[in-house]
């Protein structure tokens, strides 16, 4: 790979996960849009168990190749120091990146492979819920050395700005996630690629970690909302277990793990409910009525800080031991929903987030431009010109 990119990037956006598919889209397609040629970096190997060689053919190297990405193949992670040869700075994306919680989460999430001389960015990373006891203080002490040496850090929640500063000692930003700097037309454009067949008239259901009080939830919703078909967004990583508790008439269950799908899936739903942090998030951009369970297992104070910015508080919330007449008894679970102070506080948190991203950016990440790539190839080119001159005449003499 001989090709210098402005930006590197390392992040879970090979994972078998719709939202982190979704994530690094919008990353990726948001840095090309500030005119940066970008690097998505594969999952370094060697670390432990938890560090796997991913298949050619899972479906978000498929989306990558579909949508144009240059990524790297994986290597040991004893060889990402080569990369500072390729790329001029490096950034974290959004994702529990700086959770010890996850097994995943190592030290090149820190960019400690990045030299000296190169740019060190982390726009809206997390460490996952508010906790600190998770912090050991070999953790703290190793990777506070790292997040020092970043030119700027940004975070995803606003108690991360705290854990920033109060147990890594450094300053941080909070931004609105990724999925926010795009519009909602680019995922529709995104979303007519599809190549699966919906309902006229449905509900959709994207639960990350299905359960039999889930469904019975979710039946009891349709019923009271007037929808006759369910259609079901199974989590990638475990379609088997979605397959299982959504069986029956009711329930269609898409094919294909692709973005495609699932973004058209949520652009002609009627209802949509889901226990996905990411689902929220798309259900209101494409402003589709719908009712949340917070997902303890992957972290409450996510959901907390993403309905606040909706404007919504707890309204949209409901439980898996809700029956019938428990939903008949909420009347926000409806079709109406008002989401006009939502897209006010979001238009907002993109606006400023974006102009800190573009400042930090720009003090650091030179843009290099076509133009300006081909006129330094020229010139490489007729120096090797006289370069052979002259030593065809020396050879000659």
């Amino acid at each position: 790979m001989n090709k210098d990119y402005d930006i590197g990037v390392l992040g879970w956006w090979y994972g078998e996960n719709y939202g982190s598919m979704l994530t690094y889209y919008a990353l990726n397609q948001t840095l090309k849009k500030m005119g940066y040629s970008v690097l998505m970096i594969h999952e370094a190997l060697g670390y432990n168990g938890w560090r796997v060689h991913w298949e050619e053919d899972i479906a978000p190297l498929e989306f990558a190749r579909r949508v144009g990405y240059d990524f790297t193949e994986q290597v040991h992670y004893s060889e990402m120091g080569k990369l500072n040869e390729v790329c001029r700075n490096f950034m974290v994306g959004s994702d529990q990146l700086w959770n010890p919680l996850i097994g995943r989460v190592n030290d090149d999430l820190f960019l400690d492979f990045v030299s000296d001389g190169n740019g060190r960015f982390a726009y809206g990373t997390s460490f996952g819920n508010r906790d600190t006891d998770k912090f050991s203080s070999d953790f703290i002490e190793r990777h506070q050395k790292d997040l020092s040496k970043f030119n700027a850090l940004s975070v995803r929640e606003d108690y991360a700005v705290d854990i920033a500063r109060d147990i890594f000692h450094v300053e941080a930003k909070q931004v609105v996630d990724p999925v926010f700097l795009l519009e909602q037309v680019d995922y529709v454009k995104l979303a007519e690629k599809s190549e699966f067949k919906l309902p006229e008239k449905y509900l959709l259901a994207f639960i990350l970690d299905p359960n039999e009080g889930k469904r019975s939830a979710i039946e009891a919703a349709a019923k009271k909302l007037n929808f006759d078909k369910i259609v079901v967004l199974a989590n990638p990583e475990d379609r088997g277990t979605s397959e299982k508790i959504f069986g029956g008439d009711t329930f269609t269950i898409v094919e294909n793990n692709m973005p495609e799908n699932w973004l058209n899936a949520y652009k002609n739903a009627g209802y949509v409910i889901t226990d996905s942090f990411h689902g929220s998030c798309f259900a209101f951009i494409f402003e589709r009525p719908f009712s949340a369970f917070y997902n303890l297992v992957r972290g409450a104070d996510r959901f907390v800080n993403l309905m606040n910015l909706f404007g919504l508080g707890e309204q949209r919330r409901i439980y898996e031991t809700d029956t019938l007449d428990d939903l008949n008894a909420n009347s926000n679970v409806s079709l109406q929903i008002d989401f006009e102070q939502g897209k006010n506080n979001v238009s907002k948190r993109k606006t400023a987030s974006l102009t800190w991203f573009e400042k930090v950016l720009s003090e650091a990440v030179p843009i290099v431009s076509l133009e300006d790539q081909v006129e330094a190839l020229k010139k490489e080119n007729e120096i090797l010109k006289q370069t052979i001159a002259i030593l065809s005449r020396d050879i000659l003499k």
